[in-house]
């Protein structure tokens, strides 16, 4: 039956290091491949696979590591698995509560890849692309499943006006000392996803709606006498509407980089050259 076919299926043996390290002599004395099997017991698949692995089970050896703890026959380089533990510690850690989507994942990973293989100095490292596969195996590994994001937490929200004001009172800040700055993104290019049209068609032809999109990061303060100069994040430094301006004569703070997003990089620029600076002239 399928049952009793599926119990008598042979399992993946494993082997202790001193069993493999004596393949190895075996192999360096130049026996072949098929009389190690036959001397040893073992699969001739396992003696090649050992084969390729012999200068990792070597470099093993240098460790304190006792010859018989069991070593799986696949075996993790440390490159991989340092950046595994990374993946993991960085996908349970829910301290930004940000919605965390495919695209974050890959980026965050190869991320992490690039860090470690610096780290390790393992530059002739296999290239890491995150693909759709890896992620469905991440995924199965973790238990992950896709669900739709919280909303924000509004009953904090609307307590916090009444803190905000108590902390305004206590330390004797006037409007003209109280400052808000924010950011929001700007699809400019963005058309509706809705149209009309006339009762005798079915539908409307498709489109691949535009996502160009600008951030813009804007502050002043609760007197509104005085409003800083926006800074305007795009994905070019000098795109071609721009050709031949001057970017200290834009009435925005003009900078990019390759997702058009305000990095840690431009807001501490921001915040130590003009906002610091804006604020002292005020």
């Amino acid at each position: 039956s399928d049952t009793s076919a599926f119990a008598s299926k042979e399992h993946r043996k494993s082997f202790t290091l001193e069993e493999k390290l004596e393949v190895i002599k075996q192999i360096e004395k130049g026996e072949r491949t098929c009389d190690i099997s036959h001397a040893l017991n073992m699969h001739e698949s396992s003696v090649r696979t050992i084969r390729a692995q012999a200068e990792k089970i070597k470099e093993s050896c240098k460790n304190a590591t006792p010859v018989s703890v069991k070593k799986a026959v696949r075996m993790r380089s440390n490159l991989m698995e340092i950046w595994r533990g990374d993946c993991l510690s960085g996908l349970k850690t829910k301290h930004n509560k940000m919605p965390v989507s495919l695209a974050l994942i890959q980026e965050k990973a190869k991320a992490l890849y690039d860090a470690v293989k610096i780290e390790l100095n393992e530059t002739d490292a296999k290239p890491f692309n995150a693909s759709h596969g890896w992620f469905e195996r991440f995924k199965k590994h973790l238990n992950l499943h896709n669900i739709k994001a919280a909303a924000a937490d509004m009953e904090a929200a609307e307590s916090f006006p009444a803190i905000f004001e108590a902390i305004i009172k206590e330390g004797g800040y006037s409007s003209k000392q109280v400052f808000n700055l924010d950011e929001t993104g700007l699809f400019w290019k963005r058309m509706s996803a809705r149209t009309y049209i006339s009762r005798d068609e079915a539908y409307a032809p498709g489109f691949k709606a535009a996502k160009d999109h600008i951030t813009a990061m804007l502050c002043t303060n609760a007197n509104r006498d005085c409003k800083l100069k926006p800074v305007v994040v795009y994905r070019f430094a000098n795109p071609r509407a721009l050709a031949g301006y001057s970017k200290d004569r834009l009435p925005v703070v003009w900078r990019s980089n390759a997702k058009a997003w305000v990095t840690a990089s431009i807001f501490t620029d921001y915040f130590s050259n003009r906002l610091t600076a804006k604020l002292k002239d005020y």
